[in-house]
């Protein structure tokens, strides 16, 4: 897992775009969400600037809940539900503005691609930060659809934000890869590593329960194992176990490098190349090759 980055300031004036860019006629009659929000405007400033305030103060959590209702509420939403060539420049900035790596990962669970969007914040609970650049996280559907509206619980935030949360350097995620009737599985773990906060850990653990990582993430290694497998046994020509549990150990640190020892990809190197069996198995698929390729067979 890594953070991302989130656009620059002036995130007022991206909803000023947004709302200029509207008709002013609907159905040849004055289009009233407009003239709404362009009447609200100042206010939705003054939130803005709290939001941002708390946003830099990692204090997302003491933002009051939304007192917008009516019309006001229905023409916040339609904002980001109308669309517009607005609001796709803002997602594509965001989306451009990340490495490379992450440009096509959902940040909440690095399986999926990001084929929608999260607001960290609901936008239905909090309608004037519909189209708030630091409440929009790029993220898949299955991570959108099981978040829902759920952020924070008792006044404490559960979901990692990706813009404003650390994400540890210290392993927390962990991959056991054993046998089970001859094939491989990977089972996931959680740890709390001593270098890690608590309360950090406690929104990690959140997190992953709400979006059913740990089971997702075993679901996604089975095409990850045999990819590994079919890979080395096709191009390795080192079969020896220490020689093979080097090659994996060597991609797992350029991954790492990558993605952050956590990574359910890396937590799976990991478990891969510290399970004997794992690598001897390797070790005897490669080596009964080589004699059928030796016998022509």
């Amino acid at each position: 897992m890594k953070n991302l980055k989130h656009l620059p300031d002036q995130y007022f004036t991206y909803f000023q775009q947004i709302v200029n860019a509207k008709q002013n006629t609907v159905k040849k009659l004055p289009n009233e969400k407009k003239s709404t929000l362009i009447l609200i405007s100042p206010s939705i400033k003054t939130k803005y600037e709290h939001y941002e305030s708390n946003f830099n103060k990692i204090k997302l959590h003491l933002i009051e809940d939304s007192a917008y209702a009516g019309l006001e509420k229905t023409s916040l939403l339609d904002t980001y539900t109308g669309n517009g060539k607005q609001l796709d420049a803002m997602k594509t900035a965001i989306k451009k503005l990340q490495h490379l790596d992450w440009q096509n990962t959902c940040p909440y669970c690095g399986i999926l691609s990001p084929n929608s969007t999260d607001h960290y914040l609901p936008k239905d609970n909090y309608p004037e930060y519909a189209v708030l650049a630091i409440n929009l996280i790029p993220c898949c559907l299955e991570c959108n659809s099981k978040k829902g509206d759920y952020w924070k619980l008792e006044n404490t935030r559960k979901i990692i934000n990706f813009y404003l949360d650390d994400i540890p350097d210290q392993e927390f995620l962990t991959c056991n890869v054993t046998y089970e009737d001859g094939i491989p599985v990977a089972e996931y773990e959680l740890i709390h590593n001593d270098g890690i906060h608590i309360e950090t850990f406690q929104m990690i653990t959140a997190h992953f329960s709400r979006l059913n990582l740990l089971e997702r993430y075993k679901d996604a290694s089975n095409d990850e194992i045999t990819n590994t497998l079919d890979s080395i046994t096709a191009f390795s020509t080192r079969f020896q176990p220490h020689e093979i549990k080097g090659d994996l150990e060597s991609f797992y640190n350029k991954s790492v490098s990558r993605f952050g020892q956590s990574h359910w990809r890396c937590a799976l190197m990991k478990g891969m190349f510290s399970s004997e069996d794992f690598v001897r198995s390797i070790s005897l698929k490669i080596k009964a090759e080589k004699i059928e390729t030796a016998l022509g067979l």
